[in-house]
């Protein structure tokens, strides 16, 4: 445990290093795309030459699609240029240059009744007030109250912990096929009347662009329905373009994109270090490896994967008594899909039907998912 404590600080090569090769070497790793079999390439390629043995590669979801976009751009053309701050989502169609009128549609139900939006740029805003990121307390100490609920959860996802507000375990599981299924009837109605390109404001103030693609469902399945490109526009300019309607705004959409059919990039990546006296008992380490589309995944997850490999690596060295395995999840962020596959095959299902070969096997498992600096203690 003091190696684990020791590396989860300062590690054995320098975490910052690993850090670096990981997001500015491989940059954003997003599920199911080539960016991200390069991550389980060099993940891989470090478990070899640190001595980990067992290396395996876990598939889930062979119907998993990925998708990377090259160039893209939403421009004020009338009644003044202006390039404005957009990033796209993922899973979005591909669109050439294409100017069009600016529609403003603040509810969805609006969208049936209109019957002019063939073609049209559609601003639509689906989030009302932006999350309050000024406010809200991101760390605070943990009063009686607070590790009392801990104590007494048998759910740790249940708890507001920090800055954590979590949801229950299969809740958590659901929530991305849940929140397709609501949407399906309105992204129907979407392609339905031939809308060009969507925009919508993102769901955090001060400029940030949020793109988790919980905003639009889109469903990353290989025969999933599409929506057209679709951007999220930080949310002072998103104002100040649907201002300019009347004054006859148009704007010009381009979005190169590719989705990627590749069974071998939906996988997760384990490794072991076998115990000297129990090598059929099991601590297990992991982190999810995969990311958004928008970023280099530094925070999320790349820390806890620097963190994870530098603990495993230092574990190595001191021979335990017990297997410690490290796995490195993919698909994480397009819905738990390699941790959901892995458990459900090695573990058992939630349901109880189905029972894998580590249960009662696993003494522990150390999950890192929480960004720099979250760490309080083990």
């Amino acid at each position: 445990m003091n190696a684990l404590l020791l590396a989860l600080v300062l590690g054995a090569q320098s975490p910052h290093t690993l850090l670096e090769e990981l997001t500015d070497t491989v940059g954003a790793r997003l599920a199911g795309t080539p960016a991200y079999e390069r991550s389980v390439n060099w993940a891989e390629k470090k478990f070899r030459a640190w001595g980990l043995e067992n290396i395996q590669r876990h598939p889930f979801r062979p119907d998993h699609i990925g998708w990377s976009s090259g160039r893209f751009h939403v421009r004020l053309t009338e009644p003044q240029h202006k390039m404005l701050q957009v990033q796209p989502i993922a899973w979005s169609k591909p669109i050439p240059a294409t100017e069009g009128p600016v529609v403003v549609i603040k509810r969805r139900a609006d969208l049936e009744a209109r019957d002019d939006l063939q073609g049209a740029i559609v601003f639509i805003d689906l989030f009302g007030s932006p999350d309050d990121l000024v406010s809200r307390i991101l760390s605070r100490r943990l009063d009686d109250e607070v590790l009392g609920r801990a104590r007494d959860t048998p759910d740790p996802n249940d708890l507001i912990i920090g800055y954590h507000i979590r949801r229950p375990t299969m809740q958590a599981i659901t929530r991305r096929s849940e929140a397709a299924k609501r949407f399906e009837p309105w992204n129907e109605v979407v392609r339905r009347k031939g809308i060009a390109a969507l925009v919508a404001p993102s769901s955090y103030p001060n400029g940030i662009l949020r793109t988790d693609s919980i905003l639009f469902p889109i469903l990353a399945d290989r025969d999933g329905p599409r929506l057209p490109p679709t951007f999220i526009m930080a949310r002072d300019e998103f104002a100040w373009v649907t201002r300019r309607v009347e004054a006859g705004a148009k704007v010009e959409v381009a979005l190169d994109a590719q989705f990627h059919d590749r069974t071998e990039a939906n996988v997760s990546l384990s490794a072991d270090v076998i115990g000297t006296e129990k090598p059929n008992e099991y601590v297990i380490l992991s982190a999810h490896l995969d990311s958004w589309h928008t970023g280099t995944g530094a925070i999320d997850n790349g820390s806890g994967v620097v963190a994870m490999m530098g603990a495993i690596r230092e574990i190595a060295k001191k021979r335990p008594k017990r297997t410690v395995r490290l796995i490195l999840w993919g698909g994480h962020e397009v819905g738990f899909l390699g941790s959901h596959a892995y458990v459900s095959k090695n573990v058992g299902t939630l349901d109880g039907k189905s029972k894998g070969p580590l249960l009662n096997r696993v003494s522990a498992l150390l999950n890192q998912d929480n960004g720099a600096g979250r760490s309080r203690g083990l």
